[in-house]
C-alpha cells in the first residue's frame, strides 16, 4: 500500500511499481510529463453519493434533509476537484441504462435560497452534524467532503467532518452523514437504484423507513418486462427518493491509473483489474 498520492506518481515514474490507481486530478500533470508512463482515464459506471440516517433525531426532518442536498454546488466540485472532467447527473441514473434512462430529468439542483428556507422551517437547532468519511475511501472523497461542510455552513447548517480509521465502525443509531458510492451491476435501475436503496438493502434495515410506493414500484418494475411500465415506475420511485431524501447524487468520477508504457493494460469502468492474459501483456 502506497496511501499518498504523489508518492504512488513518484514510484510509477522511478519504476519501482508498474501500475499505479485512484490518482487525483492535482497529480495527472506530473504523470503526463513523464515520457516512461502513460495514463489511462476512465469515467466509472458509478456515482459519488451521500446516505443520511433519517432514524437520527437531527435528521428525521426531511426538509432538513432536502436542504442539505440543496446547499451543494455540485458543479462547483467536478470543476475544481475534478478539472470538470467527473460527469454531473440527472437524479441516481446512469445513461447505460438505454430506454430507462430519462435524458429531460433534471440535473441535481443547487438553491441556497431555497435551503435556507427549508432549514428555517425544518426547526433545525443547530446541533452538529457529522460527516463521516475515511481519508482513503474515494478519489477526492475527503476534499469532496471538506468543501460540503463548507456549502453547509454557509446556509447556516453546521456540519463537521468525523474521520473515521480504515475498518472503523460507527455505531448506526449513532451515524448521520457518510460518502458512499453506487455502482450500476446491472446496467439497469433495477441494479443500482433498487440494490443499493431498496427492501432488502442495508440503507432500508439501518437508516431509511421507506415509504411504501417506492417499494411497491421497485417490486413492480423488477416482475415485469413491460418497459414503458418499468419506466414510469423507476421515474416515480426517483420522485420519491428526491423528496424524501434519505440520500443526495455527487457526481461520475473519472478514474485514473498510470501504467508503465511497457504494459500493455486496460482498465475497465469498474474497480475490477482484469489482470487475465487477454488484458495484460508485457514488452520485451
Amino acid at each position: 500500500m502506497i496511501p499518498e498520492a504523489s508518492t504512488r506518481v513518484t514510484a510509477l515514474i522511478n519504476g519501482e511499481v508498474d501500475m499505479i490507481t485512484n490518482i487525483p486530478p492535482d497529480q495527472i500533470p506530473t504523470l503526463q510529463a513523464a515520457d516512461n508512463v502513460e495514463l489511462k482515464q476512465i469515467p466509472l459506471a458509478n456515482m459519488h453519493v451521500l446516505r443520511y440516517n433519517t432514524n437520527h433525531p437531527v435528521l428525521h426532518d426531511k426538509q432538513l434533509r432536502q436542504a442539505m442536498n440543496l446547499a451543494i454546488d455540485r458543479q462547483l466540485l467536478i470543476d475544481t476537484l475534478w478539472n470538470g472532467v467527473a460527469v454531473p447527473l440527472r437524479s441516481h441514473q446512469f445513461e447505460e441504462y438505454g430506454d430507462l434512462y430519462n435524458p429531460d430529468r433534471p440535473y441535481t439542483p443547487y438553491d441556497p435560497e431555497l435551503t435556507k428556507q427549508l432549514v428555517a422551517e425544518s426547526g433545525y437547532d443547530g446541533t452538529v452534524i457529522n460527516y463521516e468519511t475515511e481519508a482513503d475511501y474515494s478519489t477526492d472523497g475527503l476534499q469532496a467532503a471538506q468543501a460540503i461542510i463548507e456549502m453547509w455552513r454557509a446556509v447556516g447548517i453546521n456540519a463537521q467532518i468525523r474521520l473515521r480509521q480504515p475498518g472503523e465502525s460507527i455505531p448506526v443509531e449513532e451515524g448521520m452523514v457518510s460518502n458512499w458510492s453506487n455502482s450500476s451491476i446491472l446496467a439497469d435501475p433495477d441494479g443500482t437504484l433498487w440494490r443499493g436503496w431498496g427492501q432488502q438493502s442495508a440503507v432500508q434495515k439501518n437508516f431509511w423507513p421507506t415509504p411504501e410506493e417506492f417499494n411497491r414500484l421497485g417490486m413492480e418494475a423488477r416482475s415485469t418486462l413491460d418497459p414503458e411500465v418499468r419506466y414510469n415506475d423507476y421515474q416515480r420511485m426517483l420522485d420519491i427518493w428526491e423528496d424524501d431524501a434519505p440520500g443526495t447524487v455527487l457526481y461520475i468520477p473519472v478514474e485514473n491509473y498510470g501504467v508503465a508504457k511497457d504494459v500493455q493494460w486496460s482498465p475497465y469502468p469498474f474497480y475490477y483489474m482484469d489482470l487475465r492474459a487477454y488484458n495484460l501483456a508485457f514488452a520485451e
